[in-house]
């Protein structure tokens, strides 16, 4: 049996105390700096395969109106106290602070200064009903190849038959979101040749993908086919892999994408979601779906270890372990995890168990990757930290059924969560080195998230004693799992029915039902329940003792 008391273990490091803001007001600089500059916040995204070739993985940009770039380096804490990305991403900003760093044109941030502070922030973008993407098949001036036809992208990326982008994304968001009226055009020739979109624009000796210089080319080429106001994003595909700041001998490619670009088009300059995909990304429809997960402000998941894709549960990491490749569009994606969906609005209420300040129960989580079977059935399970607002598990349960069977998952299990809305750390280059909010738990710490060690069977329970969390698995079917779970676990339980009050299971305040007592009770805990019968039925396989309190009466359960 699996089991776990070390929290201190699974607490990610890089973890962040200050409180998210839930409203964020202007913020006016706190001393004087040098002279600010002022455009959309916008965060860059590049992935790598091998993932560990790349070094920038995630990037925050101030892009100015007039298109041009500059890379921040900013703290963590910083981003947290004016709200965290959720409430930066895509908003108007200032910063203040020096150009530190005169090869790379980087700016140190000392302070933002919000503008516009009453706009809707774009992070995450709305993601229900149709959401129209354009595609634009680009050809460099000195490379007039042409990888796949046009109807070939169409197919992949306005379709609606699997294994469609549009299908890919209907099915994992429980037809929350769809793409109709996406539009592919092109191929366009860029005026320009690769090299000058692709070059060492920072300074460091290896060329890297120009999203300034391409974005103004592609979008002129295709005014003419396209009304952009009609669009929420912009996906550029070229006929030759892009540049990924890394050596260009060493084999490596590269996908990359943009959340909330400020895009000119048709008279207006409006924020885009905004993919680079080259040949090797977009005949993965895996890739695809991940860099466009990207653009709706969803950032990578992982496990604890040396870089950002470290699993197979999740497209935001390193997706499935393609075990059934499509004949045309390759490896396909896995589910994401339900922190993420969570994040979109894509689990209704009815179909989510938050436990809040503190609950106790044993619940049935249905399989995450396919609509409910049944109308209150639960998908996915939330358990605050010490009721903290911005870090939590989740528990989910997944199966090797549609995409997570096609793209294929390691496995069926139950998931186990350790998320933190703010665990962002942001190296000397500006670049974001812990970018996953959502973390795997990895019980056995071996550097493999697919093992064992990260899927929870029947029979097998995990427990942070720091904050009272226990979860354990009672038993499991082809579709779903039940688990006993709680966040106000304790080694001695107390149950009395006649506590219409607070609960916490105390001798004060006890839970008011021998189902909370047994859920919220350690693995090897005692629970005393005051002598009556209790009409419930429940499964009790987790290992915990069960008590009569007082010397007196019969405790019944089941009648």
């Amino acid at each position: 049996m699996k089991t776990n008391s070390r929290t201190s273990e699974i607490i990610a490091v890089a973890a962040l105390a200050t409180l998210l803001l839930a409203n964020v007001a202007r913020a006016e600089p706190t001393k004087s700096l040098r002279a600010g500059r002022t455009g959309t916040l916008a965060v860059k995204n590049t992935d790598c395969s091998p993932p560990e070739a790349c070094e920038t993985m995630e990037q925050l940009l101030l892009v100015d109106n007039e298109g041009n770039e500059t890379p921040l380096e900013i703290d963590a804490g910083l981003v947290n106290q004016r709200g965290g990305l959720t409430a930066l991403a895509g908003r108007r900003i200032s910063a203040f602070g020096s150009m530190s760093k005169s090869t790379t044109a980087t700016m140190t941030v000392e302070d933002i200064q919000i503008e516009e502070p009453n706009r809707v922030a774009m992070h995450p973008v709305p993601s229900f009903g149709a959401r129209p993407w354009v595609t634009i098949l680009c050809r460099y001036s000195d490379d007039s190849s042409t990888p796949e036809t046009k109807s070939w992208v169409q197919t992949l990326m306005t379709g609606t038959a699997f294994p469609s982008v549009d299908h890919y994304f209907r099915e994992i968001s429980f037809n929350n979101l769809n793409f109709s009226g996406s539009l592919v055009v092109g191929w366009y020739n860029l005026p320009q040749p690769y090299s000058y979109y692709n070059w060492d624009k920072n300074g460091n000796g290896w060329p890297e993908f120009d999203y300034a210089r391409a974005i103004p080319d592609a979008v002129a080429k295709a005014e003419a086919d396209v009304n952009f106001l009609n669009f929420v994003g912009i996906h550029m595909f070229f006929n030759r892999n892009p540049a990924c700041d890394v050596d260009p001998t060493g084999g490596v490619v590269c996908a990359s994408s943009m959340f909330s670009y400020p895009v000119p088009a048709d008279g207006q300059t409006r924020n885009y979601g905004v993919s680079c995909i080259g040949p090797w990304g977009f005949r993965l429809q895996t890739v695809v779906c991940h860099e466009l997960m990207h653009t709706l402000g969803v950032h990578h998941s992982a496990a604890r270890y040396d870089y950002i894709q470290d699993h197979h549960w999740d497209i935001m990491s390193w997706s499935g372990l393609c075990a059934l490749p499509h004949a045309t569009y390759g490896c396909l994606g896995v589910d994401t995890l339900s922190y993420h969906k969570w994040e979109l609005g894509w689990i209704h209420p009815v179909h989510q168990f938050d436990a809040g300040a503190g609950k106790a129960d044993i619940i049935t989580l249905e399989r995450l990757d396919q609509s409910p079977l049944n109308p209150g059935i639960r998908l996915a399970a939330k358990l605050p930290m010490g009721g903290s607002p911005t870090k939590f598990y989740t528990v989910e349960t997944r199966r090797l059924a549609g995409y997570d069977g096609l793209g294929a998952i390691p496995g069926d299990a139950v998931i186990i969560c350790d998320v933190d809305t703010q665990r962002i750390v942001y190296d000397n280059e500006g670049r974001a080195i812990a970018d996953r909010y959502a973390q795997v738990v990895d019980i056995d710490n071996n550097g493999n998230a697919d093992d064992d060690g990260a899927r929870w069977l029947p029979g097998e329970g995990f427990e942070d004693t720091t904050h009272q969390v226990v979860v354990f698995v009672e038993s499991s079917d082809a579709v779903s799992s039940v688990v006993s779970l709680s966040n106000k676990a304790r080694s001695t339980v107390y149950v009395n029915p006649a506590n219409s009050g607070t609960e916490d299971g105390t001798a004060q305040y006890p839970w008011n039902t021998a189902k909370e007592g047994y859920a919220g009770a350690y693995l090897g805990g005692t629970v005393y329940l005051t002598p009556i019968s209790y009409n419930e039925k429940f499964r009790m396989a987790k290992p915990c003792t069960l008590r009569r309190f007082g010397t007196t009466g019969s405790v019944i359960i089941g009648q």
